[in-house]
């Protein structure tokens, strides 16, 4: 169990409270630490713990509650947990502009002495206070202290000004990475730094009934006073039962009676959407062959653009290969031009020197013609050799010509290629959709239809009902009227029987009908009595007729 040892403050708080770095000390005043933790890696251990009581004097308005709610957003982080009020914007009201709030809290273990940092630093975007709370941005974090990274030395100013928020969590991290004692954590989310502090041994919880106790700074027995049942239970469960776990059954009870509360709307739509698929089936057909009709005017177009665009390609090309034979027969024709000029100056010096041979040999020799003639002959052979050269460097130059013009076909082949491919392309991509476009439609109508033929077999079997539920009532109708009519004549003939004697006024159909048996019994014994001859049996049936015959009215 950890025990709060040192709080330090620092840039936070509003204008009246304002604490600008201070350091609440409660330590080394309680009993002695159970387990001393002075080791190698740890020297730095107090040991005693801190006090386990303090009192906080200050005049109204001097930020004990400030304090309370600073202390309690380091260990709820949730805006709606905090002390004293139910407002979510207290927080950013401690945050001014250009501050960089700290707010750390120094923990000791209580049986073995080890420390524990847990911290929150808060600062506003751009340094400008904003409406929205979103743009204050914090972080929490916690550490072990060591020689270095204590309370009293952590990094929050540097050369007389504030280090931002970013650079300190990037100095911590440092920290960590080149001492591994220091345990750092950080983390923006409250969820996750709620878990931190429950593995770390920091009950949350604990901390969430303190602040349920200062919630109106009034006694603390108040808040375990339960005045129903459902109040307790419903304490009992916020304390077991993690918060999201009801909040998802809420939701899908509140999504569960929204939907009912929809489901009479939902109905009549269904009806009108019925009715409306009915009428509107036509329209679906004649808009689908429209959709078609116009995707294949769309495919027409563009295949009549891709083929304009492929003879503007090619009439580029074959402009292109034209000026470049033209610009190719223009310099074959000043080279041949340029060779039949050498080729006569050549023939010229050729003929000079033949000349000036033959005068320095008809000077030189007359007399041994056969050197004369041999002579002549080298002369021709040399000449012939200079023709053969002169035929050789016209038939390089052609080669050499060819070739360049190969080289730029096949440079202006290489420049359109991209092109067209980039346009197949888009051609097979835009068809692809198209298709896919279609096959949407067709499916949405193909459950359009189903809809409709159920919606039909329903109402055609709810007319059937009401046809037979009509025949019946016509039915029950009839039989009602005969049988007041049977009734109408009983009630005329017993008129007519109590106007002529045989029954009393006012007499009911049920009197009559015991009337009438009582008559038909006593006929029956006259008879039987008339056959036989007179004897005890007779005489008594007489008798026993007798009382029945003094019922008769007169």
């Amino acid at each position: 169990m950890y025990e709060l040892s040192r709080v330090r403050l620092y840039s936070v708080g509003p204008e009246p409270a304002r604490y600008q770095d201070i350091t609440l000390d409660f330590s080394d005043v309680g009993r002695p630490v159970r387990f001393q933790a002075d080791t190698l890696l740890e020297p730095y251990q107090p040991h005693r713990r801190p006090s386990p009581a303090s009192v906080l004097f200050l005049e109204n308005g001097g930020g004990k509650s400030v304090l309370l709610k600073l202390i309690f957003s380091v260990m709820l982080p949730k805006r709606r947990q905090i002390v004293g009020t139910t407002s979510t914007r207290v927080l950013e009201n401690f945050v001014l502009a250009g501050d960089v709030a700290h707010v750390v809290l120094e923990w000791m273990h209580a049986e073995t002495g080890r420390l524990l940092l847990t911290g929150k630093v808060s600062e506003w975007r751009n340094n400008t206070v904003s409406g929205d709370p979103e743009n204050l941005a914090t972080f929490w974090y916690c550490l072990r202290p060591t020689e270095e990274v204590r309370l009293d030395t952590l990094p929050f100013a540097a050369d007389r000004r504030l280090v931002s928020r970013v650079a300190f969590r990037q100095r911590l991290a440092e920290g960590f990475a080149s001492d591994p004692r220091l345990e750092f954590f950080a983390s923006r989310q409250p969820g996750e730094w709620t878990r931190q502090l429950d593995q770390l041994g920091l009950d949350p919880e604990l901390f969430r009934y303190q602040r349920e106790m200062n919630a109106d700074e009034g006694e603390a027995a108040g808040t375990f006073t339960f005045a129903t049942d459902e109040a307790f239970v419903e304490f009992l469960l916020r304390a077991v039962v993690a918060e999201e776990d009801p909040r998802e059954i809420a939701d899908l009870v509140a999504q569960h009676s929204r939907d009912l509360a929809r489901r009479d709307g939902l109905l009549l739509e269904s009806e009108f959407v019925a009715g409306a698929l009915d009428r509107l089936v036509p329209l679906a057909e004649a808009h689908k062959a429209a959709r078609t009709a116009e995707a294949t005017a769309v495919g027409a177009q563009a295949a009549i653009d891709q083929f304009a665009q492929s003879v503007a390609a090619r009439s580029r090309a074959e402009r292109e290969l034209l000026a470049v034979r033209e610009r190719f027969a223009r310099e074959t024709a000043e080279a041949l031009a340029a060779a039949r000029t050498d080729e006569q100056h050549r023939q010229a010096a050729v003929k000079e020197l033949r000349r000036r041979a033959l005068v320095l040999q008809l000077n030189a020799a007359r007399a041994i013609e056969a050197v004369a003639k041999q002579d002549h002959e080298d002369a021709d052979a040399l000449a012939e050799s200079w023709r053969e050269i002169e035929k050789a460097a016209e038939l390089r130059a052609a080669d050499a010509a060819a070739t360049e013009t190969a080289a730029l076909v096949k440079d202006a082949e290489e420049s359109v290629r991209p092109i067209l491919d980039a346009k197949k392309a888009a051609a097979a991509q835009l068809a692809r959709g198209l298709l896919q476009v279609a096959g949407e439609a067709a499916d949405a109508a193909k459950k359009v239809g189903k809809l409709a033929t159920e919606c039909s077999a329903a109402a055609a079997a709810a007319e059937d009902a009401l046809v037979r539920e009509t025949q019946e009532a016509a039915t029950f109708s009839a039989g009602a009227a005969a049988a007041a009519k049977r009734i109408a004549e009983i009630d005329t003939m017993l008129s007519d029987a109590a106007a002529s004697g045989l029954l009393p006024a006012g007499s009911s159909a049920a009197a009559a009908a015991e009337l009438a048996a009582e008559a038909a019994a006593e006929a029956g014994c006259r008879l039987t009595v008339a056959g036989e001859k007179p004897s005890i049996s007779t005489r008594n049936a007489s008798c026993r007729c007798a009382p029945r015959t003094m019922r008769r009215p007169r």
